[in-house]
């Protein structure tokens, strides 16, 4: 539906194209010091080249042409380079186990826009300490408090301000300013084992500050632009059930609920907040002569925006395994989101207006 009505159609062509050259180098190195003292440590590099570019064409309706529409068009490089070194010192001695470690990471990259004539480039260095401390009240059963910081950063798409046109409604555009996200998490957690399966409630928190969230706005009456910004901060508390286990000689169970409040504060856009709960859960069972099924469900509830919420999310999988050759030979058959429910919908509210989107992609397969 076209408002108003007397808007032509837009055909448009687009044309893009990401090359991407990667390197990793890893070492790690362990020394240990008597039965149950050691000493972890290692060196991590990732470089990673992308060239990409993007070109849009517009149909014109009178010659049916298409014509290239230099605003939205674009050439560009990104450049990443990832160092990292960490040291965990750990002792497992009698019933109290615990472990201490230290991260550093030295991030770079380099965006050179070749048809803007732009570079944009940053330089970041970062500690990210953990440490955990597990205490046996017996033979089966288990303490455990943890801590762990780590980093989300943003990818090359979510900093390159090129314009990506979605449909002739919504653009989305990268954010050169965006930065990364910080997590601290905190966790205490109770293992108790039984002869085939576990059982291990626990409670979290999480701080996330320097939150990646969507932003979207009107550019103008009828096109919607999203980017990425970064919110003050983000919190997450509650508790989760983790069940894990061989409950027959045939069958297994892995899996997982949790529930929780997550909170999302922005000083440009205020504050938002709800309660939701997740879960997976993996099943499989062994059938007659070498074959076997596996079951994969996920559910994750009602996420929240700055400016709105992402509705719940469910996908149900469905595998099975015939072994040949005594074992040698696997043939798996395996049909993904069987009820084809893996959409992303939503509602983004600002000051000025009011959004219901719904996308999916063809993830029955």
């Amino acid at each position: 539906y076209l408002y108003p009505k007397n808007i032509k159609n837009l055909n448009s062509i687009i044309n893009g194209n990401d090359l991407t050259q990667e390197q990793n180098i890893q070492k790690d190195y362990t020394q240990p010091y008597g039965k149950d003292t050691k000493i972890e440590s290692g060196l991590k590099y990732n470089y990673r080249n992308t060239n990409a570019d993007n070109f849009y064409y517009n149909q014109d309706n009178v010659t049916g042409i298409y014509e290239l529409d230099s605003s939205l068009t674009d050439e560009f490089i990104f450049k990443e380079n990832i160092g990292a070194a960490y040291a965990i010192y750990s002792d497992e001695g009698g019933d109290l186990t615990y472990n201490i470690g230290l991260r550093g990471e030295y991030w770079n990259y380099n965006i050179d826009q070749f048809n803007f004539n732009t570079t944009t480039s940053r330089n970041n260095f970062n500690f990210f300490p953990s440490a955990t401390i597990s205490q046996k009240l017996g033979l089966t059963e288990e303490v455990t408090l943890s801590y762990s910081a780590r980093v989300r950063r943003p990818n090359y798409r979510e900093l390159s301000p090129v314009t990506i046109v979605v449909s002739p409604v919504l653009y989305r555009q990268g954010n050169p300013d965006l930065g990364s996200e910080y997590i601290h998490s905190f966790e205490m957690g109770f293992s108790k084992f039984f002869t085939s399966f576990s059982l291990i409630p626990s409670v979290f928190y999480r701080l996330t500050t320097d939150k990646i969230t969507q932003y979207s706005q009107l550019i103008d009456s009828n096109i919607t632009l999203n980017t990425s910004i970064n919110a003050d901060k983000s919190t997450s508390y509650g508790a989760e059930l983790l069940i894990n286990g061989g409950f027959t000689k045939n069958f297994s169970l892995n899996g997982s609920i949790s529930y929780f409040n997550q909170q999302i504060s922005s000083d440009s856009l205020g504050d938002n907040s709800s309660n939701t709960f997740s879960g997976r859960l993996f099943a499989g069972y062994n059938l007659p002569w070498d074959a076997g099924i596996q079951l994969t469900y996920f559910y994750s509830g009602k996420m929240i925006t700055a400016q709105g919420q992402i509705d719940p999310v469910n996908t149900f999988d469905i595998s099975f395994r015939k072994d040949l050759f005594d074992k040698k030979l696997s043939v798996n058959l395996r049909i993904s989101d069987i009820f084809n429910n893996m959409k992303m919908a939503g509602t983004t509210t600002t000051n000025t207006y009011s959004m219901d989107y719904s996308r999916q992609r063809e993830s029955r397969v």
